[in-house]
């Protein structure tokens, strides 16, 4: 099939929403806010408020889709916020460990890793990224050891993503993710599939992508003979409760904060109309043992 439709102004893109049902109680603001935000961004918040594609349900208002793309919009800023430091903390963590252990430069030699771990490719891409790096302390080093082409671990830890960190981590040899995860009070697993979850969730974050309802693509694992981990109830691998559980749980053990529950908590009360059903979250789920610590 080809794709046929026309580009619409942003009036008529009001006008069409109008037309499929949508209360438009202020068409000035409704034009505005569409040149803010695109009328495309914004459809992916119009489907909970459809009664069939294309069709809203009887008194749907442009105001309660902005609300939703606003609620969106503060919980990702809210996770993001968290991962900063929670990938600081792993940043550190994990350069420590492969300093000490190995040296400064150990990180570049494949003996000190797993034989399934693509290591070339890992340091060629890491390579990649410091070629391109503009800070400071890249510039100085190449100026003053005019002869070394390698970096020190803690140099190439600040520059490579947070997506190259987890791909390190996961070509550890299993004793020394062991070591890692221990301090996180995880097993070697289920922290490498915790990393793996929020280098995804991070991107979507970073690309202003929606998050409040989506499935998960991929999906973390948890502690399954843990009772902390499942009662009441287990949680939903599959929904963004599940990110959600892992960084208040990070959070609190790294720095005693209940500062992801406190803010949901009040992201609830400013959007009583958001369903966080549609999360994962069930009516009890401050009574689960994770989110009771």
């Amino acid at each position: 099939m080809e794709y046929k439709k026309p580009a619409l102004t942003f009036e008529k893109q009001v006008a069409l929403l109008a037309k499929r049902g949508l209360v438009i109680q202020d068409r000035d603001f409704a034009i505005a806010t569409l040149r803010r935000i695109s009328y495309y961004r914004l459809s992916a918040y119009c489907i909970p408020f459809q009664s069939k594609k294309d069709c809203f349900k009887a008194g749907a208002t442009f105001e309660e889709v902005l609300s939703l793309y606003r609620f969106d919009h503060e919980l990702r800023m809210l996770i993001f916020d968290a991962l900063e430091r929670i990938e600081v903390d792993i940043r550190t963590s994990l350069t420590y460990f492969l300093a000490h252990e190995f040296g400064a430069f150990g990180y570049l030699d494949k003996s000190n890793f797993h034989k399934g771990f693509r290591h070339d490719q890992w340091v060629a891409a890491v390579e990649e990224e410091i070629s391109r790096s503009k800070e400071i302390f890249i510039t100085h080093f190449k100026a003053k050891y005019k002869k070394s082409k390698k970096f020190p671990i803690w140099m190439a830890s600040e520059i490579f993503s947070f997506g190259r960190l987890s791909q390190l981590y996961s070509g550890l040899n299993y004793k020394h993710q062991k070591k890692i995860s221990y301090d996180y009070r995880v097993s070697k697993d289920v922290f490498g599939a915790w990393l793996h979850t929020l280098v995804y969730t991070r991107n979507i974050c970073a690309h202003h992508a929606r998050l409040w309802n989506r499935g998960l693509a991929i999906q973390p694992t948890f502690p399954e003979k843990d009772p902390v981990w499942n009662t009441p109830f287990s949680i939903n691998k599959n929904k963004i409760i599940a990110v959600l559980t892992i960084v208040h749980y990070l959070m609190k053990h790294l720095e005693g904060s209940d500062s992801i529950k406190t803010s949901l908590l009040g992201l609830q009360k400013s959007y009583p109309n958001v369903d966080f059903k549609r999360m994962g979250f069930p009516e009890n789920w401050l009574e689960h043992g994770i989110w009771k610590l």
